[in-house]
């Protein structure tokens, strides 16, 4: 006899499935059919040959256990490292096309910190200098005729001999952009007619008035020229005397723009002028530094300068962007909130093609042989193709954004191997134990199995209007 707890949970499955007007019977040629031949209808229960029945259970467990194996073998072995590989083509995608960046709303806009150098900050340091400087600013026309160095020579050649200084130096230089100690060089030092420059190439006046523009040519050029004085060779390409006086001279110049340049950016503190530039062309606002520390200090907000930077308006002095900081923090909400949008949109349209593109760039390599069995089958590529793409638009941007390899793995796993159904059940069950309930892999596949299981035998069975 069956055991009663099942027999009372049947009728009672069955007295609601026949208030809804449905049956449900065994698919026929199926092992569920082959128990149900054991059985007859009682009141209450099932009468059986016990013998029988029970070597039909087990034969329907054999047989379950082995399904459950192949689809585990199959979801393993096959559909797991398709889907990893699909995401990593993505994911490299991604990053080539430099897509993440379109969430930040400061791209293309920046705000550029100027001020003098840190080692001019040093008493010490500065009187060297000012050792030099006589108020003439006057540089002999003189080439010398020296070849390409390198950036590192360049940054050696920098060098004082001084520790401390030194350190202020170097940290500074490294700083600066690629091929600015390469255009002083170059511009002053080089002989142009033998070797092509290979960096932008200004006049000695540009050079040491530059500080204007955030740059301190004057320091770079002063600090080039005193080293160079301390082992002239026939590579300067003239008379001792005359490389001297060319030497000295750019050092007298050099100091006494050093010093005009110091001026200039203590003006701004003094005046408590924070923006020295905007060029809204390239979309960079110049600050001074140490009036911008100063109003980072006391509460200032960034954000401030970019809604300047994106509205327009201009203001220069502390107390005027105080007065208007708050409709300069509203302009800017509102353009990060426009930019973000179209950002959104824009990623969007772009992730959804990448993801497209990788998907039906896989259905080329195959996984396995079941897999290249099923992709030969006519229709069968075109079929996982378009059940992507609809799955794909049944996901929101937001969910996207918030983990789009989860959509992308969901997604592809149910379209491409739609032949094999289990497969996406049981990844997802496995996904479910290890990430949700913590378990490992191996226990995760374990229970996900007995959850797949009463889904293959409900397989064998099918709803029908009940018999009157």
């Amino acid at each position: 006899m069956l055991d009663t707890n099942i027999q009372t949970l049947a009728n009672d499955h069955a007295t609601a499935l026949q208030a809804r007007g449905l049956q449900v019977t065994a698919i026929a040629g199926t092992p569920v059919a082959e128990l149900v031949a054991y059985c007859r209808t009682g009141e209450t229960a099932c009468v059986t040959v016990m013998e029988d029945f029970n070597a039909t259970v087990e034969g329907l467990a054999d047989k379950v256990a082995d399904f459950m194996r192949g689809y585990l073998d199959f979801a393993r072995n096959t559909a797991k490292p398709a889907l990893q590989s699909l995401q990593e083509s993505v994911a490299e995608t991604l990053k080539t096309t430099e897509s993440d960046k379109v969430f930040n709303p400061f791209t293309g806009l920046d705000i550029v910190r100027i001020g003098p150098p840190d080692v001019l900050e040093d008493s010490d340091f500065l009187a060297s200098v000012a050792h030099y400087n006589s108020g003439n600013d006057k540089v002999p026309n003189t080439a010398p005729k020296y070849g390409h160095r390198s950036n590192e020579q360049l940054i050696e050649l920098c060098m004082t001999g001084n520790g401390a200084w030194d350190a202020l130096i170097k940290t500074w230089l490294t700083g600066l952009e690629e091929g600015a100690l390469q255009t002083v060089w170059q511009s002053v030092f080089m002989d142009k007619v033998i070797n092509a420059p290979s960096a932008p190439i200004k006049t000695t006046e540009a050079l040491l008035q530059d500080y204007t523009q955030g740059g301190f040519s004057a320091l770079v050029l002063f600090l080039m020229a005193s080293r160079v004085q301390q082992n002239i060779d026939d590579e300067f390409g003239h008379s001792l005397d005359t490389a001297r006086q060319f030497l000295y001279a750019v050092q007298q110049a050099c100091a006494a723009h050093i010093e005009r340049g110091i001026n200039w950016f203590n003006s701004y503190v003094s005046t408590s002028s924070l923006v020295v530039g905007m060029d809204r062309q390239a979309r960079k606002i110049k600050v001074n530094t140490a009036v911008y520390k100063q109003f980072l200090a006391d509460g200032g907000k960034a954000d401030v300068l970019m809604g300047m930077l994106v509205s327009g308006r201009s203001y220069s002095n502390l107390a005027d962007i105080s007065a208007h900081a708050e409709e300069l923090l509203q302009v800017w909400s509102q353009y990060v909130l426009s930019r973000d949008g179209e950002s959104q949109a824009a990623f969007d349209t772009h992730l959804r093609t990448v993801m497209g593109q990788a998907f039906e760039a896989s259905l080329a390599t195959p996984v396995g042989d079941l897999e290249t069995e099923q992709l030969a089958k006519p229709g069968v590529k075109e079929t996982a193709i378009n059940r992507f793409h609809q799955l794909l638009s049944g996901y929101t941007r937001e969910q996207l954004r918030a983990n789009w390899a989860d959509v992308l793995w969901r997604c592809a796993c149910q379209a491409r191997f739609y032949y094999h159904t289990t497969t996406y059940d049981l990844l997802d069950a496995i996904d479910a134990g290890v990430r949700l309930d913590g378990r490992d892999p191996q226990d995760a596949a374990t229970v996900a199995v007995q959850k797949i299981v009463p889904s293959f035998v409900a397989e064998m069975l099918r709803a029908t209007p009940a018999s009157v």
